[in-house]
């Protein structure tokens, strides 16, 4: 059977007047505000997203929706037809930092949330509806299984929280997964400073690529040399018969930068 176009880009409405009040109370913007919002949709939170901030900048991929949202005729909602993955937020908001909030499409919600790791200095603060299993993901501790580089990375930069949940039957189409809001609040600064951020996005992706597997294991996969594993693992006070996701971010990041030295001393 052929999907439709709103089910192959991941589009689930949200309607509800309680659940979009609740919501934009979660967000509780002022009249100062500037708001980038992610998946306008059919525009019910942009209209009520307009009722409390200075300015709404609704960026919606598809161009069918472009009508409607047009006909609601809100004075201070700049519309942009888009696909936010390819929109640099410096591009296109007047401000140095915005609200960035939106009912994500499920299929872009793990890449959206390392653009916003990007590009972090244009945040203000996030407030994102996307599946409850990704958002569990971004709030979890070491030791889970949910727990790998998604959540090391927004943790360094943010603290993360599920405001609620909420069940399939709140949207249309209802999607086969539940929901929540998470809202993701920029640290006053990051719990550990990383000067080369792709570098350590590359290591984590490779720490993370066999879970099962122990930290020994997967620093031979990468290459190391075992007297650099023996001696990074000493000096971070790690035992290499651990898993990854059992590693507390400060350790990653120890790991990681005696790793990154030993590297550039060759």
């Amino acid at each position: 059977m052929k999907k439709s176009r709103r089910h192959a880009l991941g589009q689930h409405f949200l309607k509800n007047p309680r659940i979009l009040n609740k919501i934009v109370a979660c967000i509780s913007p002022d009249g100062g505000d500037t708001i980038v919002e992610v998946g306008a949709g059919e525009g019910h939170l942009t209209a009520l997203l307009a009722e409390k901030a200075k300015h709404v900048i609704a960026l919606e991929k598809d161009p069918r929706l472009m009508p409607g949202l047009r006909g609601k005729g809100l004075p201070n909602v700049s519309l942009l037809e888009a696909d936010v993955l390819s929109v640099r937020f410096r591009d296109i908001i007047p401000v140095p930092r915005v609200l960035v909030v939106g009912n994500l499409p499920y299929a872009i919600s793990t890449p959206f949330l390392f653009k916003i790791v990007e590009e972090r200095d244009a945040v203000q603060a996030g407030y994102f509806l996307l599946q409850k299993e990704v958002a569990e993901r971004v709030c979890s501790s070491p030791d889970s299984k949910k727990y790998g580089p998604l959540t090391i990375l927004l943790q360094n930069y943010f603290d993360p929280r599920i405001a609620f949940s909420l069940g399939p039957g709140a949207f249309s189409p209802p999607p086969r997964v539940d929901s929540a809001l998470l809202s993701l609040i920029p640290r006053a600064k990051p719990l550990a400073l990383v000067e080369d951020e792709p570098g350590f996005r590359r290591f984590l992706h490779d720490l993370f690529l066999q879970r099962r597997k122990t930290l020994g294991n997967n620093l031979k996969h990468m290459g190391l040399p075992s007297d650099e594993i023996v001696t990074a693992a000493r000096r971070c006070a790690l035992d290499l018969g651990l898993r990854p996701e059992q590693l507390p971010l400060d350790r990653v990041i120890c790991l990681y930068e005696t790793i990154h030295q030993n590297i550039t001393r060759r």
